[in-house]
């Protein structure tokens, strides 16, 4: 087929399916992407199917069974699997692959040794959560993932209002189980109640499932969800950090109206000032200070304390990335990128991170690594105008006007109001050079003024 067909064809290695017997294996296929027309599907990190351990203990958690008999409490259970993994997080001496990689098994029979294997992890959680009116039952076992051995299996009754601390005794059960000679201090690190007040995180957790969509609808709908949440608690920094990042995706995006940019500046402040050692609260909005504020210092300041509080995190890693990006330290903002992109191999969203790290290898000047790492975001969402924008740079830097006229016109079809004006009132990176440079593709590619 790939000799004869327009097709780019990727080797996805064995899987096993539900009611087959025999590992299958899986191949990608995409229309109109064959090696002859532009590169096929790439994974410039290096990354395998077949991932070497990290020094660190190193875990997976598989998305919980939602046993409470009703579809539309999935969000919640998806909700304490996330916490969990951020809790994890936060000890240092873990390495914790991101929720998005794990929940690409969300619905599946699996074998806990081919997730191993897949992830790079030595350890898998897998569970359940019961939520029956104000109570909660999350079951959780631990399984060495190289032998299948069970390590630990327990599980928690409490009312909705201990949630926290239930995922607070679930972390440690699973830390003591792991590592038992861990500090109880870096245990207490990972103890965090975002807020108190319970239905302010519901409306947070729903927010949190409908972001990271790229369709302006549903950041729309997640934004109103936050607006309530906030109004329950006005000291909530995780949904204040994420309606900013909400905001600054539709300005991104040119799918914003004329009070989002205002609102995303308005919000990420707010944010710092009340996330204290909030480690996602920090990333997401150290971001957006220095992407929409321009504020450089306080931007950079908030990405180092929320990486050296939390540098497991893929949220972590991938925002503070672009912070280091726009602060021109692009050495960085790839460290960064490359431990984010590792810490969730298996993302289908990830797209954020191979697009940072197409713009810091344009900022050191290497344009076809850029371009290899530009088309490798699109495939995972070519909806993404930075991606695409970003791919238009390294084809101009190279020569290449033509098909950047042709990666233009993808663009506009994704956003259509997008103008170098746009783009010049934004001009996120400090090195104005950097900035004019980018503007100048833009501008020889053909986008309207």
């Amino acid at each position: 087929m790939r000799s004869r067909l327009d097709l780019a064809i990727s080797d996805l290695g064995e899987t096993t399916l539900k009611n087959i017997a025999e590992p299958i294996r899986v191949y990608a296929l995409q229309a109109g992407l064959a090696a002859s027309a532009q590169p096929a599907p790439v994974d410039p990190a290096g990354l395998s199917t077949q991932l070497s351990l990290p020094e660190k203990p190193s875990i997976a958690v598989l998305p919980f069974q939602n046993m409470s008999g009703d579809a539309e409490q999935d969000y919640f259970a998806d909700g304490v699997v996330e916490d969990i993994i951020t809790a994890l997080s936060r000890i240092r001496w873990f390495f914790v692959i991101a929720r998005n990689s794990s929940f690409t098994y969300k619905g599946k029979a699996v074998d806990i040794r081919q997730v191993g294997r897949e992830l790079g992890v030595r350890y898998v959680l897998e569970g359940s959560v019961r939520k029956a009116g104000n109570k909660v039952r999350i079951t959780g076992q631990l399984i060495e993932a190289v032998s299948a051995r069970h390590v630990w299996a327990e599980k928690f009754d409490g009312d909705l209002a201990d949630i926290f601390d239930l995922r607070d005794r679930i972390t440690e059960s699973i830390v003591g189980a792991i590592e038992p000679s861990l500090l109880s201090a870096e245990i207490a690190r990972a103890e965090h109640k975002p807020t108190a007040n319970l239905d302010a995180y519901d409306l947070y957790l729903r927010a949190w499932a409908l972001y990271g969509s790229m369709n302006r609808s549903t950041i729309r709908n997640a934004i109103e969800l936050l607006k309530a949440a906030i109004a329950l608690d006005p000291t909530y920094a995780q949904a204040k950090a994420l309606a900013a990042i909400c905001h600054g995706d539709l300005v991104q995006q040119r799918w914003d109206d004329p009070g989002d940019f205002t609102a995303s500046d308005r919000l990420a402040k707010e944010a710092l000032a009340v996330a204290r050692d909030d480690p996602i609260a920090l990333a997401f909005a150290s971001q957006i200070v220095a992407y929409i504020s321009k504020d450089y210092e306080t931007a950079l300041a908030a990405a180092d304390q929320a990486l050296a509080i939390c540098p497991n995190s893929f949220v972590v890693s991938s925002r503070c990335g672009w912070v280091k990006l726009y602060v021109g330290q692009a050495g960085e903002a790839v460290d960064c990128f490359l431990r984010a992109i590792r810490l969730s191999p298996l993302d289908p969203y990830t797209f954020n991170a191979p697009v940072g790290m197409a713009a810091a290898r344009l900022m050191e000047g290497k344009p076809e690594e850029a371009e290899r790492w530009a088309r490798h975001a699109l495939q995972r969402n070519a909806t993404f105008a930075a991606a695409h924008r970003v791919l238009i740079f390294a084809l101009v830097e190279q020569a290449r006007v033509e098909e950047a006229r042709e990666a233009l016109r993808k663009m506009l079809i994704v956003s259509p109001d997008y103008t170098l004006s746009h783009f010049r009132r934004l001009a996120p990176f400090s090195d104005r050079t950097f900035n004019e440079r980018f503007a100048e593709s833009l501008r020889i590619a053909g986008l309207p003024c």
